[in-house]
């Protein structure tokens, strides 16, 4: 449904932080989070709510897009009850809860959709061989920008791969992705970049003075605005090393 209103049924999502911000109105932010094991976890209350992503040291692959994709389902569609409604999810969480297993069908189907799956590999054929089920999973994961696990999971489920070959392709090493999948991140503890974008229009608009920025954007009353002393661009630059994940 979420393809379907954006008109995206089957191409990839360049940049999945823009789309969760700008489109679905999510505040993302990037912090250390204090819970072990914990890679992020969405907060909604009423009409607002926030994703917030662990920091990653080692990029292998692109995380942060499995993990915003997880992450906007449980804002999207687990049931409000009203107050604060917090859910942290912890790395190799396989737990079968249903909210769970909503999270993940619907992160995998928003990165690999399957209208542009059956363009990319045809029909599903129910790949027996291990060679060839690898190689599939490696066109899809680098085509779209998802994790090996995620991609393995989904294309047997899909049935381009037989489901009997599943475990064993998810316990294989990943090998290099053929090309970068960036995602455009705010750097550990700093505002989101959609705040930054709206607070600088607005202050270009004239309906933001210095102080009101400053205060929006965590700054020191004295600090230059980020626009006017280069730490815009600099920044700029610290988000999308963070977000080539």
């Amino acid at each position: 449904e979420l393809r379907h209103a954006v008109g995206n049924d089957a191409n990839a999502f360049t940049d999945l932080r823009e789309l969760v911000e700008r489109v679905c109105g999510v505040t993302v932010l990037v912090r250390r989070l204090a819970t072990i094991g914990s890679s992020a976890f969405a907060v909604k209350a009423e009409d607002a709510a926030a994703i917030v992503l662990a920091p990653i040291t080692h990029p292998r692959e692109p995380l942060a897009r499995v993990w915003l994709a997880h992450e906007l389902c449980h804002v999207l569609f687990d049931p409000d009850a009203g107050g604060v409604h917090v859910v942290v999810d912890f790395d190799d969480d396989r737990q079968a809860r249903q909210a769970e297993q909503r999270a993940r069908a619907f992160a995998a189907e928003l990165l690999l959709p399957e209208a542009g799956l059956r363009k990319l590999i045809g029909a599903p054929s129910g790949v027996t061989g291990e060679v060839a089920s690898r190689n599939l999973i490696a066109m899809a994961r680098d085509a779209f920008g998802s994790t090996w696990q995620v991609t393995a999971n989904h294309l047997c489920n899909l049935g381009f791969i037989s489901m009997g070959l599943r475990d064993w392709l998810e316990r294989q090493q990943a090998p290099a992705m053929s090309r970068p999948w960036s995602t455009s991140l705010p750097v550990v503890d700093a505002p989101s970049l959609q705040l930054g974008s709206l607070t600088r229009r607005g202050y270009d608009a004239g309906h933001l003075t210095d102080g009101e920025v400053r205060a929006l954007l965590g700054l020191d009353v004295l600090a230059p605005l980020p626009w006017e002393s280069g730490q815009g661009r600099d920044v700029d630059r610290a988000s999308r090393a963070v977000g080539t994940w």
